[in-house]
């Protein structure tokens, strides 16, 4: 139950984001590679790389 829970928050969270890429005209390439790196940091903390302890 709960992975499946997780599965439908990425499959949201991937069809938000595709849905935003579209609308979104005015890009800024600048403010995506820095989320980008944030999520990538987090994903390395998430992982045990990195981060306090």
């Amino acid at each position: 139950m709960k992975s499946i829970t997780l599965l439908f928050i990425l499959f949201a969270g991937t069809a938000f984001g595709i849905l935003s890429l579209n609308t979104q005209e005015s890009f800024d390439p600048k403010e995506w590679s820095l989320q980008s790196q944030l999520r990538h940091e987090s994903s390395q903390e998430r992982e045990g790389w990195g981060g306090p302890g």
